[in-house]
């Protein structure tokens, strides 16, 4: 092959990847966050400053240390951001819950399938919800199952 046939295929080639990678930044950009009306109120809430230090995880919530680790889908649903830049993860099998995961480097949105990755974090800030009859989401406790199902691909 020629230099100038090389030089050429290459070019196309780099040219087709960098055009795939705007892409697919562009089409995760466009995804429009969503927003819930959690039931509870407390005076401390994830995101609050307290002398120039920011609240990370507040009650109802679960923080892991995960050290860059992935989190994967525990069925299939849809993936979501939120309006503080969390994923907001709603199972096919579980419409009455929502799962919502914090400090998520790369997340994936749209439909995931069970098992597939919906991104890595250091440290992760897991908070279970139930919707309630009055719309509201209220936070309960997580299942040591579901977790086990989130950390580890199944």
């Amino acid at each position: 092959m020629s230099r100038i046939h090389t030089y050429w295929l290459t070019s196309l080639v780099v040219t087709n990847l960098t055009a795939c990678q705007i892409e697919k930044i562009q089409s995760a950009s466009l995804v429009k966050p969503t927003s819930i009306q959690v039931y509870q109120k407390w005076e401390l809430q994830r995101g609050d400053r307290i002398n120039d230090q920011t609240v990370v995880s507040a009650l109802g919530e679960l923080a892991i240390d995960l050290a860059g680790k992935p989190i994967y889908a525990p069925m299939s649903g849809e993936a979501k951001p939120d309006q503080t830049g969390c994923v907001l993860f709603a199972g096919t099998e579980l419409p009455a819950y929502l799962f919502r995961f914090c400090g998520i480097s790369a997340p994936s949105f749209g439909t995931l399938r069970k098992g597939q990755t919906i991104g890595r974090a250091n440290l992760l800030v897991f908070a279970t919800f139930q919707k309630q009859q009055n719309g509201t989401w209220a936070f309960v406790e997580p299942s040591k199952s579901m977790l086990e199902q989130i950390l580890k691909r199944s």
